[in-house]
């Protein structure tokens, strides 16, 4: 199925802007798209807004004690080591890159529990950046694979393939349109392919 199509068809349902963590600046983005590893948006939305309440930039973060900020995103996924990196993070950004968040792929994924997805989130969302990378979540590979443009559940690989198929104008809109549907209609286990806009052309459907 012709990406171009999928985006075409997909930009009549969804704003491909939305994403679904809620942020005011770079800052809380960083933090909120580490903290939503192995959980769901809701919730990081949930604790975020006592978290940055608390903890409004990265001097305060960088100088919380960890078992606050452990209380605070109890509920999350794995909080434990991620209350640590979101200290750690906001310590090094302090002291290697004086306090500016970095707008660059090499240097965020130096930075404690950020990984190349983290990254591309950042720079797409965050600073504006496309053409970097493509953020390659389970609705990014699930659909990617449903609609045969890749045959494989890695990230990493999948990321390198898309970025082969896709004109790199099209990455930001393609990572936050697949999400969107994926949540929405073609979920893991029972996809809606009914009610689905895609599903005349869909290989998994036909």
């Amino acid at each position: 199925m012709d990406y171009k199509y999928v985006i075409k068809s997909l930009r009549e349902l969804y704003d491909e802007n939305e994403i679904g963590l809620i942020y005011n600046d770079v800052f809380e983005l960083l933090i909120a798209t580490v903290l939503s590893a192995q959980t769901t948006d809701q919730k990081v939305n949930k604790v975020g807004k006592v978290l940055f309440k608390k903890y409004p930039d990265l001097e305060n973060l960088a100088i919380a004690r960890l078992q606050d900020v452990k209380e605070i995103i109890k509920e999350l996924g794995l909080f434990n080591i991620k209350a640590k990196n979101i200290i750690n993070i906001s310590k090094m950004i302090l002291s290697d890159f004086e306090g500016i968040i970095p707008d660059n792929m090499n240097d965020l994924i130096k930075l404690p529990g950020v990984g190349r997805k983290t990254a591309n989130v950042v720079l797409t969302n965050g600073f504006s950046k496309y053409g970097v990378g493509i953020v390659v979540d389970t609705h990014v590979i699930r659909l990617s694979n449903r609609f045969n443009w890749v045959n494989d559940d890695n990230a990493s690989k999948v990321e390198k393939k898309l970025m082969n198929i896709i004109d790199k104008r099209y990455w930001k809109s393609i990572t936050n349109l697949l999400i969107l549907h994926g949540r929405k209609i073609c979920k893991a286990k029972i996809p809606q392919c009914n009610n689905c806009i895609l599903s005349l052309k869909c290989p998994s459907v036909i």
